[in-house]
């Protein structure tokens, strides 16, 4: 019976930390801004290279949290391919699955064209 116990403390435990796990901000993510839009101008120096998203939730983190996973996720996502802008499009909180610390980002990435 303790053997029992014990294990189920143990998986009880690992889910828990699993579900904790963060996103590390990588160096090349730091490189990526986030902006609101880019100006007519902008957008003649940048090459629209794709659209990326993000999810986050069901842990034991605040809202507030896991928008900040998510944004650090996005830009690591976004210097993976190349990108150094990025344009969050669409911000969603909360799920219909009852999850009120929930969060879906998406957003477009953009690299400076090569002359």
């Amino acid at each position: 019976m303790k053997k029992i116990l014990m294990l189920l403390t143990l998986l009880t435990l690992s889910s828990v930390t699993l579900g904790c796990a963060s996103t590390t901000l990588s160096n090349a993510g730091k490189e990526v801004k986030i902006l609101k839009h880019l100006s007519i101008s902008e957008l003649d120096s940048y090459d629209e290279v794709g659209t990326i998203s993000c999810n986050f939730g069901f842990n034991f983190r605040s809202s507030s949290d896991n928008i900040k996973q998510c944004r650090d996720d996005l830009r690591n996502k976004s210097a993976q391919i190349g990108a150094s802008i990025l344009i969050i499009d669409h911000q969603q909180l909360g799920n219909s699955n009852d999850c009120p610390n929930c969060i879906t980002m998406t957003g477009t990435v953009y690299k400076l064209r090569s002359q």
